[in-house]
């Protein structure tokens, strides 16, 4: 259990830091470093909402034909309510987020490219 924790950790590590090593850029400072990292997370993010509404829509599709084999709707309304609470949740917590980044670094969060920060609007 604990050599398995410890090779998830070197994996995380490891996909951080290879665009990095992929595309040879060094990382100047703290900020530009920080910038690299939220880019990742908000890509995970929006990778994750996307992965979300997929398995949502085909869950949606299995409970209907399910529902044609005679199978009660109650089913099929507690998934759809509940699917549709689970996505407005994951995107309201994102906003969230995106809007405490917005407010205490006061713009959007910084693209680092080549060491320069470039902060995009």
């Amino acid at each position: 259990m604990k050599r398995d924790m410890k090779h998830s950790r070197i994996a995380l590590i490891l996909a951080l830091l290879l665009p990095s090593v992929a595309s040879a850029q060094t990382v100047n400072s703290f900020q530009a470093l920080v910038g690299k990292v939220v880019a990742v997370l908000n890509a995970g993010a929006i990778l994750l909402i996307a992965v979300a509404v997929v398995v949502y829509f085909y869950t949606i599709v299995g409970n209907i034909f399910q529902m044609r084999q005679g199978e009660t709707s109650s089913d099929l309304k507690n998934t759809i309510v509940r699917g549709m609470l689970v996505i407005f949740v994951m995107v309201s917590i994102w906003g969230i987020i995106q809007f405490l980044q917005y407010s205490l670094f006061g713009g959007p969060p910084p693209a680092a490219t080549n060491g320069v920060i470039i902060y995009s609007s």
